[in-house]
C-alpha cells in the first residue's frame, strides 16, 4: 500500500470521527472539560493563598519565599499525580475512539494492553525529547556565544538580530524530531504495543506536509486562546482565573471558568490528535508485520 501522507483527510480526520460517532465523541468532550474544570478548581485555592502570601513578604526575604514557593508546589504535587494519571485514561480513551471507533460514553476508561502499549512509547518519548531539549539548550548557548561574539564587532544591533535568527533555526531539528515521532502514541495504541520505531520511520519523508497541517490546527488553536484571553480580560481576571487584585472567584465561577476553557479547546485538540491518528494509521496500513485488523470506516 502507498505510505504518502494525505494532508488534506488528515486535517479533516477528527470530523470524519465525529460525524461517525457523534455521541462518543461528544462523551469523551464531557469527560475532558470535566478533568480540566476539576483541576483547575482544586488548583486555584493553592495558587491564590500563594499570590496572597507572595505580596505579604519582603522582596528580600528569599527564605520566606522559597518556603512560600515549596509549601505552593507541595501542595499542588497529588493534584498533578491525579491530573496525569487521568490525562493518561482520557488521551488513551480519544486514541481508541479515533483508531479504532471504540467509546464507551459512560465509562470510556479502562486498563488494557492500549494503556500499556501507550505508557511505554510515552515514557520512551519522553525520555528522547528531554535528550533533545537538553542538546537544544547546550546549543543554543554556544551558538549564541558564538555569534553574538562574532556580530558584535560590526554592530550590537546585528549581533542581537543574529542571535535570534541562530536561536530560531537551531530549533527546527527539534521542532522535526517531535513532528516525525507525533503519530507514535496513536500507533501504540492501534498495536496495543511499544510502536516508537515504526513512527519514526513511518514518517519519512512526511516532514513538510505533516508540519503543515499542524501549523494549521495550531494557528486554530492560537487564535481560540486569544478569544478566551479576550474574554477573560473583559470580566477583569487573565487565563488562569486570577483578578487584578487577586480577588477570590467563587468556586462556582472556577469551575465554569476552567470549563469553558476546556471545551473552547476540544476542537484544536482533535484536530491535532487526528493529524496524529491519520499518519499511524497510515504507517500501520503500509506496514507488512502490522495488525491486519482494519481501523473504523469514518
Amino acid at each position: 500500500m502507498s505510505s504518502t501522507f494525505d494532508s488534506g483527510k488528515a486535517l479533516g480526520f477528527f470530523w470524519h470521527v465525529f460525524k461517525a460517532r457523534p455521541v462518543a465523541f461528544i462523551a469523551m468532550g464531557i469527560w475532558t472539560t470535566a478533568l480540566i474544570a476539576a483541576l483547575g478548581a482544586a488548583q486555584y485555592a493553592p495558587l491564590m493563598v500563594y499570590m496572597q502570601d507572595s505580596q505579604t513578604i519582603a522582596p528580600d526575604d528569599t527564605e520566606a519565599l522559597f518556603a512560600s514557593l515549596g509549601q505552593f508546589y507541595g501542595t499542588l504535587a497529588p493534584i498533578w499525580l491525579i491530573g496525569m494519571v487521568g490525562g493518561v485514561l482520557i488521551e488513551v480513551a480519544w486514541l481508541r475512539l479515533f483508531v479504532r471507533g471504540e467509546c464507551t460514553p459512560i465509562m470510556p476508561f479502562r486498563i488494557s494492553k492500549d494503556e500499556g502499549g501507550y505508557l511505554l512509547t510515552m515514557l520512551a518519548l519522553a525520555g528522547i525529547m528531554l535528550g533533545a531539549y537538553i542538546v537544544w539548550i547546550v546549543a543554543i548557548f554556544v551558538i549564541a556565544l558564538v555569534i553574538g561574539l562574532a556580530l558584535s564587532q560590526f554592530s550590537a544591533a546585528l549581533a542581537t538580530v543574529g542571535i535570534f535568527i541562530a536561536m530560531f533555526a537551531s530549533a527546527l531539528p527539534f521542532l522535526w524530531l517531535l513532528v516525525r515521532l507525533s503519530p507514535a502514541l496513536a500507533l501504540a495504541v492501534k498495536r496495543q504495543s511499544f510502536a516508537l520505531g515504526d513512527a519514526w520511520t513511518g514518517t519519512k519523508g512526511w516532514f513538510w506536509p505533516m508540519f503543515g497541517t499542524y501549523l494549521i490546527a495550531y494557528v486554530v488553536m492560537l487564535v481560540l486562546s486569544l478569544v478566551i484571553f479576550a474574554g477573560a480580560f473583559l470580566v477583569g481576571y487573565d487565563m488562569t482565573g486570577v483578578s487584578t487584585t487577586v480577588t477570590v472567584m467563587p468556586i462556582t465561577g472556577v469551575v465554569i471558568f476552567y470549563a469553558i476553557q476546556g471545551a473552547i479547546m476540544i476542537i484544536p485538540q482533535a484536530m491535532m490528535r487526528g493529524i496524529a491518528v491519520k499518519a499511524a494509521l497510515t504507517i500501520d496500513e503500509a506496514t507488512p508485520s502490522s495488525d491486519e485488523a482494519a481501523p473504523p470506516t469514518v
